[in-house]
């Protein structure tokens, strides 16, 4: 038999078994094993947190005082607040589910001299609480990258030996659009000089005046899909490169009013921090245009130029006899060359290189010229930010100033995780698998904002000597 001593718990595993046996159940007995040592340190730091709300350890007199202190806990029967008058009274069970599986917790009890319960607040676990913190981050995690729900149950389920409902799934899931609004309202020690700004489009369920009844026969509504969109807010500090989404708006279309709510977050934002927006970037939206001349009239507007390429190559004109292939042959050229426009080495040639351009391309390409023309002075105007940072000492790669393709390649994540889940059956759901995304991808980027142990268990769990002797 392999014995190895852990404290009072012993790791018990055949020797003379075949590899493929002896691996699992020497595998189920170290989670067994770590399920106990994770009970063991959850009951511990409560008996610690019944200690502090008492005032005193185990098998200490209580002592009456004037002007004694009143405790967080109280009497349901009698109502009051003196520790003096509180006694230990045992333990009841309750059953925790963890990422380690499910618990059997010795839950501390007091009572009053009079006779009555007291209502104790533990922080490491709340009252009625049967899924433990570290399951919710696990299971908010999981459906962040990607996993169904009916596929996240089926993975806890295995692992708990009991049954999660989809319903209880969902509402932890959910529960993530609350922590939105207070993300939203955070301040930055230094506000991105540069935003840039994007819509993405998603499929949301809405539900209809008309019912029908459904398998079992309940009267149920309606749902039609309707095409919603988040408009995205992203800051750029392009003399550190540091890229960041600062907040979101889920509107039925890029309108006007829609684009001015977002803005507003981001002039709230802005009040709250040290900085000022010095350029905004974005795709040409009229709503967007008219909402940034009504909260920023004077901060200058450079027209994302991956879109004005895209519409280029959009309007350019090809033989009919020509193919697939050779049409793109044929268009990519003409592509390369619109695109050193903006690759001068100022403001004077880019001017010059688009006047030979439109001169080169009018008789054959009309379309694709005027689509060149139109707003074409708010292409360059990241010569002009770019100088005045060099006036002041500042570095800002052009790259950052141009286009909103980082953006774009931010959203394109948020797509492939929309992509996994079709549609939404409601807005609190996709804002909190939005968020959820987002949060998961700082972690990634900063492994200081991602998910820690509560403080407290994480103190006692560097004492594990204290728990294994």
């Amino acid at each position: 038999m392999l014995i190895v001593p852990i404290g009072k718990v012993r790791l018990q595993v055949g020797e003379e078994k075949e590899r493929g046996e002896f691996m699992r159940e020497l595998n189920g007995e170290m989670k067994e094993i770590v399920k106990e040592v994770v009970k063991r340190c959850i009951e511990a730091e409560l008996e610690a947190e019944e200690s502090r709300i008492l005032k005193r350890k185990w098998h200490k007199w209580r002592r009456r005082e004037k002007g004694e202190k009143e405790s967080t806990a109280y009497c349901q029967r009698c109502g009051c607040h003196k520790a003096s008058r509180f006694q230990r009274n045992g333990h009841y069970q309750c059953g925790l589910d963890t990422s380690w599986g499910h618990l059997k917790i010795e839950m501390p009890q007091v009572r009053c001299e009079c006779g009555g319960s007291v209502k104790m607040t533990y922080q490491i676990v709340r009252a009625r609480q049967r899924i433990w913190d570290d399951l919710e981050w696990e299971i908010r995690a999981e459906y962040g990258w990607g996993l169904s729900l009916r596929w996240i149950k089926a993975k806890e389920d295995a692992k708990l030996k009991g049954s999660l409902g989809l319903r209880t799934l969902n509402q932890r899931i959910q529960r993530m659009a609350e922590g939105i609004p207070i993300w939203q309202s955070r301040g930055q020690t230094h506000f991105p000089p540069v935003i840039r700004v994007d819509g993405l489009w998603i499929t949301l369920l809405k539900q209809t005046p008309a019912k029908k009844k459904d398998r079992i026969g309940r009267n149920r509504r309606i749902k039609e899909g309707h095409r919603v969109v988040v408009l995205v807010a992203q800051g750029v500090w392009p003399e550190s490169g540091r890229q960041e989404v600062l907040t979101w708006l889920v509107a039925d279309g890029e309108s006007e009013e829609a684009w001015k709510d977002l803005l507003f977050q981001v002039h709230q934002m802005e009040l709250n921090s040290r900085g000022q927006i010095e350029l905004f970037i974005g795709d040409g939206s009229t709503g967007f245009e008219a909402a940034r001349h009504f909260y920023y009239p004077d901060v200058a507007f450079q027209r994302c130029i991956f879109h004005k390429l895209r519409n280029i190559g959009r309007d350019l004109e090809t033989p009919i006899e020509m193919d697939r292939q050779t049409a793109r042959d044929y268009r990519k050229p003409i592509l390369l060359e619109a695109a050193q426009i903006w690759q001068a080495g100022d403001e004077h040639q880019a001017w010059q290189s688009y006047r030979a351009f439109c001169l080169k391309w009018m008789d054959t390409q009309p379309k694709a010229v005027r689509t060149l023309q139109r707003d074409f002075e708010l292409t360059l105007s990241f010569y002009q930010v770019q100088s005045l940072a060099e006036a002041r000492g500042e570095h800002w790669p052009a790259t950052l100033l141009r286009t909103t393709s980082h953006l774009e390649r931010e959203n394109r994540n948020f797509r492939r995780r929309f992509r996994q889940a079709v549609l939404f059956h409601s807005q609190i759901g996709l804002e909190a698998a939005f968020y959820q995304n987002h949060m998961l991808r700082q972690a990634l980027a900063d492994p200081a904002t991602s998910i820690h142990w509560p403080s407290s268990l994480e103190t006692q769990l560097a004492h594990d000597s204290y728990f294994m002797s």
